[in-house]
């Protein structure tokens, strides 16, 4: 019973350090002001008489400097005080003082999604939203003519302009690192979240914390026209213009989704229930690149052609409470952010590979099934109808779609369900020709009652929910696949990697669809990204590669969605964050035993070991995991005779076969920018800077950025060259669920670092800038780190910090750069943990 007794030790641990928590970031001494400053009006009288008389254009001018300023703080679930400035629809809608993230919570929290959970300004306000702007006296959109507007009294009653003019009256320190006891920079500090009515005080108390918070001011004229816009009454000239192609695609969409019949409403749940969480795009000739419009698949209660009623509950799977659903697209407004842009393709292409999967294949559905939670949380019952190819089929023609859905998740943040994943691991697939789990229905019929997940229970104080039933279940599945494994003939390791999906079978659908058949993720302490193919410490084809991998088959690849984007509530309770969690741990476990089924017997067991350490080994006697195919002799043809030498092995054998699309991942990795970049990553001494940083490892990379961007000028002629530098953590185990960091968990001699020669992940901890002359003396400075000092030695030579009057320059350098080379993928960099070294 340690594990159990393991969990109720960390949940009383974690709430009371939630409660210090809170305490803790509440700065010890309030920052005196004047008498004057304590009395002084928060409006501009100098800029109010110099108001343009021309109206400010949010389209062209508010909604981009926003975007680069504000919205790289205020754009997810994890925007302060839910102030999500990404759209003209989050500024109206203000802020509000709930936490969105709270896992110690014992009761759901009422959901506030934009654009779903309310739909007006006064049902905002009706949930506890308050105003960032005037209200009172607000100003027509249309108003050409400033003199008519009442400006004083605009800014006097916007929020959005008093935090603005704060900093600018209290300027930013230039240069050094800031002061901590000034600035807070830990995601769980405490947010202050004040009404128009609390700012006086507020302003009093904390002088420093204008916005945008602890980075550099406004420019000048970034200020002026911002402040401009308020004083105007914040006019609105934002018109979505959706052109006729996207308007014949929808209609041919909307068609297809709403066919009568009980297989064609079947098959729109299947994939209405996949793509909820989809930026889509028609990938048409109307739709351009630079200006692009996304849409999401929404339950409405209303039929094509009428006004759309969108039918808003947790999960795509709850009971729409309506006779008939209907699939709609509506549009998605705002501005891309990278941490939660999921971007899915719908064209004629894929128009016509869904009839292929779905609607040709001859079989029956007599029956709709039901809303119920105890079934629509199992997707393997609830659409048992569909054949099972045809649904793993979907799912690998968008592999990387689906993982980076449930890698990055849809929440933004998100430790407690990250950590149960490596820092670093390649995923691939069995095969849909080679997995009994696909090419023999009966296996799946025999085995549908196992595949509950914890979701069906919604929120829960049922903390063990996962040992009491779910764990139980799991036991039963494995079972039998251990007793199919053991029945399958013995292979080459040859034959054996035959088994897995090298993407042959899977459907373009656009040009230049890459394939998807290897992917490397990467995990950013509470956030993850997805690549292209098998990277390595190249950033390419070879080195030692991670320290695990997953193999997915139909049954897993199903069960990660449906725990961790269908059926996950970020305003659920402790309860249902909890199960969610630890159900991971078995569908992880399971992804990894795949991966070492293609090992020896030898290797096995030695290699799990080692990822099990500590707790792990505890957890793995109280489950009772069965055992046996450890022993099972299925493969064979390896040369080497040792575990590590065996799985760097099936490494190489790995690498041979996913050779051929090498240069379609990279491609896809880099964008529009793959010969620009490859062409610098030749440059000699960048060559030597790559080779030289992923040849680092151990103790000393506890003081390195989790996720740095690096420029390098070269000044050849040339564009500047970027790198992304990976801090990959190794950890003993994956079990605590809190402190993860702690030194009994973590690994420290194998941790790792991996350069790429692009921009990867969505939330920069660090910019370093350096001139190519400048890198022999960088390596230098870096292979010298041995402690925090030294990092921040390197830090003040070469580092970009949040004080750095060229911070906001470089900032959009890197977006710019990312947009050009995915414009359509890319999208705002989240600030909110840049690090203050």
């Amino acid at each position: 019973m340690y594990y159990c007794k393991w969990i109720l030790f960390s949940l009383t641990a974690f709430f009371l350090l939630s409660c210090v928590s809170s305490q803790q970031h509440i700065y010890q001494q309030e920052q005196t002001v004047s008498q004057t400053e304590k009395k002084a009006v928060l409006y501009d009288y100098a800029l109010l008489k110099h108001l343009p008389q021309k109206a400010i254009s949010y389209e062209q001018q508010i909604k981009p400097l926003l975007a680069r300023r504000c919205v790289v703080c205020h754009a997810c679930y994890d925007a302060p005080c839910q102030l999500k400035l990404s759209s003209m629809a989050g500024i109206q809608r203000g802020a509000s003082k709930q936490v969105v993230y709270n896992p110690t919570r014992l009761q759901h929290a009422k959901p506030q999604r934009l654009f779903i959970d309310a739909q007006t300004t006064t049902q905002w306000r009706q949930r506890g939203f308050f105003p960032v702007l005037n209200e009172t006296h607000q100003s027509a959109a249309s108003v050409a003519n400033t003199q008519h507007i009442d400006a004083q009294l605009n800014l006097e009653r916007s929020l959005l302009y008093q935090m603005v003019h704060l900093k600018q009256s209290h300027p930013q320190p230039i240069g050094d690192k800031l002061d901590e006891h000034l600035f807070s920079f830990t995601l769980d500090r405490k947010a202050y979240c004040p009404k128009r009515s609390e700012f006086e005080d507020f302003a009093r108390r904390y002088p420093q914390w204008g916005m945008p918070y602890a980075m550099p001011n406004l420019r000048p004229r970034e200020y002026q026209t911002l402040v401009s816009w308020i004083a105007q009454g914040s006019p609105d000239d934002s018109r979505l213009m959706i052109s006729p192609p996207i308007r014949a695609q929808i209609h041919k969409w909307e068609a297809f989704l709403n066919h009568a019949g009980n297989k064609w409403q079947l098959v729109s749940r299947y994939l209405y229930e996949h793509l909820f969480q989809a930026d889509l795009i028609f990938a048409t000739a109307g739709q351009g690149t630079t200006s692009p419009v996304f849409f999401r698949l929404v339950r409405s209660r209303t039929p094509p052609g009428d006004l759309l009623e969108e039918i808003a509950t947790t999960r795509p799977y709850d009971k729409p409470n309506t006779r008939r659903v209907y699939y709609r697209f509506r549009v998605l407004p705002g501005v891309p952010i990278r941490k939660s842009h999921k971007v899915y393709y719908l064209n004629d292409q894929k128009l016509a590979r869904f009839q292929e999967l779905f609607i040709t294949p001859d079989y029956q559905v007599n029956s709709l099934p039901d809303y119920d939670s105890r079934l629509a949380a199992n997707p393997l019952k609830t659409f048992q109808d569909i054949p099972a190819l045809s649904r793993y089929r979907f799912l690998l023609d968008d592999a990387y779609f689906f993982i980076e859905g449930f890698i990055k998740g849809p929440v933004c943040r998100g430790q407690i369900a990250l950590n149960v994943i490596e820092d670093y691991f390649w995923v691939f697939f069995i095969s849909p020709e080679k997995s009994f789990s696909t090419i023999n229905p009966a296996f799946l019929r025999q085995n549908l009652d196992y595949f509950h997940l914890p979701a069906e229970q919604k929120d829960t104080l049922n903390l063990f929910a996962v040992w009491s039933r779910y764990w139980k279940q799991q036991k039963h599945y494995l079972r039998a696949k251990i007793k199919a494994f053991e029945q399958l003939p013995r292979l080459s390791i040859q034959q054996a990697l035959d088994d897995l999906w090298d993407g042959s079978s899977g459907s373009k659908a656009y040009p230049g669809d890459p394939a998807q058949s290897a992917l490397t993720v990467f995990r950013h302490f509470d956030s993850a990204s997805v690549a292209y193919g098998m990277l390595d410490t190249d950033g390419v084809s070879n080195g030692k590669g991670p320290e695990t991998a997953w193999i997915l088959d139909y049954p897993l690849f199903e069960r990660i969605h449906y725990l961790l984007v269908a059926g996950f509530d970020v305003y659920g309770n402790v309860g249902h964050q909890l199960n969610t969690r630890l159900y991971m741990d078995f569908l992880r476990m399971e992804g990894e035993d795949n991966f070492l089924a293609l090992l020896p017997p030898q290797a096995r067991k030695v290699l799990r070991d080692e990822w099990y350490q500590g707790i792990r080994q505890d957890m793995q006697q109280l489950l009772d995991m069965p055992m046996d195919w450890l022993a099972v002799k299925k493969v064979y043809g390896f040369q080497q005779t040792t575990p590590h030498a065996l799985k760097q092995e099936l490494y190489q054998y790995l690498r041979q076969k996913f050779a051929p699309m090498d240069q379609d991942f990279q491609r896809h990795n880099y964008g529009r920018q793959w010969v620009h970049a490859k062409r610098g990553l030749q440059l000699p001494y960048i060559k030597a800077m790559v080779n030289k940083i992923n040849q680092f490892h151990g103790n000393t990379l506890q003081y390195v950025p989790e996720v740095t961007f690096i420029r390098i000028r070269t000044g050849q002629g040339q564009l500047p060259v970027v790198l992304t530098v990976l801090n990959n953590k190794a950890y003993k185990h994956l079990n605590t669920l809190f402190d993860e960091d702690n030194s009994m968990n973590r690994d420290y001699q194998n941790d790792s670092l991996l350069a790429l020669g692009w921009l990867e992940g969505a939330y920069p901890n660090f910019f370093l800038d350096l001139q190519y002359k400048e890198i022999p003396t960088f390596l230098s400075d870096f292979v010298a780190i041995q402690n925090e000092q030294d990092f921040e030695k390197l830090v003040s030579l070469y580092g970009v910090r949040r004080s750095n009057p060229d911070f906001w320059s470089l900032s959009d350098w890197f977006y710019e750069y990312q947009m050009r080379a995915h414009p359509l993928r890319g999208g705002l960099f989240d600030l909110n943990r840049y690090e203050n070294y």
